[in-house]
C-alpha cells in the first residue's frame, strides 16, 4: 500500500480506474483500497470527510484502561456502591473485555519504557459509606514515583471528631515528610472504600474475625 496521510486520501496513477487509498489512525481500522474511477478531487474529498466523520473513534478513557487489568472482583469494589459508584454491569463486562483486547493488539506495537520523574506524594483511604455518613476508618500511604515505599496502617475512628481527625492525618503528613526528608502540604489524593472492606482487627462490622 502506498504511503500517504493519516485521515487524507491518495490517488495512485497507474492504470484506469485509479484507486483512492484511505489512511485512518493504524490500528484502529484497515481501510481496503477503493476504486475512485476518475472522480473529480471535490468529490474524493467530500467522500473522504464523510468517512472520517463516521469512524472517528472515540478518545479511551483511562479510569477504563486501568480498570481493565483489575479482577472483575476488586473492580466491583473500588467502582461499585462500596467505591466511587462508576460501576454499571449493563456495560462495564464488555467494556473491560474491549479494553483488554485492545491491550492485546496493542502488544504487538513496539514499544520504548521511559522511567517517570520519581516524586513523593501521600494519599488517604478513608473506609466509610457512601454519602454524609461517619468515618469508620481509615489508612494512608507514601508513594514514590509508581509504588507506595511506607504505610500507616489503617485505625479506627470511633469518638474522634472531624477535628481530631484532621489533626490526626496531618501529623501522618508530617510524619511521612520527617522520615523520608521531603516537603509535604497535602494529601495528593483520597479515596473512600466501603467500611465492609475495614482491614483492621478487630474490627465490629467483622466480629467473626
Amino acid at each position: 500500500m502506498p504511503k500517504g496521510l493519516y485521515g487524507g486520501f491518495k490517488s495512485v496513477a497507474s492504470k484506469k480506474p485509479q484507486v483512492l487509498w484511505l489512511f485512518l489512525n493504524p490500528g484502529y481500522k484497515t481501510v481496503l483500497p477503493t476504486c475512485g474511477f476518475q472522480l473529480p478531487t471535490s468529490d474524493l474529498r467530500l467522500l473522504t470527510s464523510d468517512l472520517l466523520k463516521t469512524d472517528m473513534p472515540k478518545p479511551l478513557d483511562p479510569k477504563c484502561q486501568l480498570c481493565a487489568k483489575l479482577p472483575t472482583s476488586q473492580a466491583k469494589v473500588l467502582h461499585g456502591t462500596d467505591g466511587d459508584g462508576c460501576w454499571n454491569p449493563r456495560i462495564c463486562h464488555n467494556r473491560r473485555s474491549f479494553y483488554r483486547r485492545r491491550t492485546e493488539n496493542n502488544s504487538k506495537i513496539d514499544s520504548i519504557t521511559v522511567e517517570p520523574p520519581a516524586t513523593y506524594f501521600a494519599v488517604l483511604y478513608l473506609y466509610k459509606e457512601p454519602g454524609d455518613k461517619p468515618l469508620h476508618a481509615l489508612g494512608a500511604e507514601l508513594w514514590l514515583g509508581q509504588k507506595p515505599i511506607c504505610r500507616l496502617e489503617p485505625i479506627h475512628c470511633f469518638g474522634l471528631t472531624a477535628g481530631k481527625i484532621r489533626t490526626y492525618t496531618d501529623k501522618v503528613l508530617q510524619a511521612f515528610a520527617k522520615e523520608y526528608g521531603v516537603s509535604l502540604y497535602q494529601y495528593k489524593d483520597m479515596f473512600e472504600i466501603g467500611s465492609s472492606h475495614c482491614p483492621v482487627r478487630p474490627c465490629p462490622l467483622h466480629p467473626e474475625s
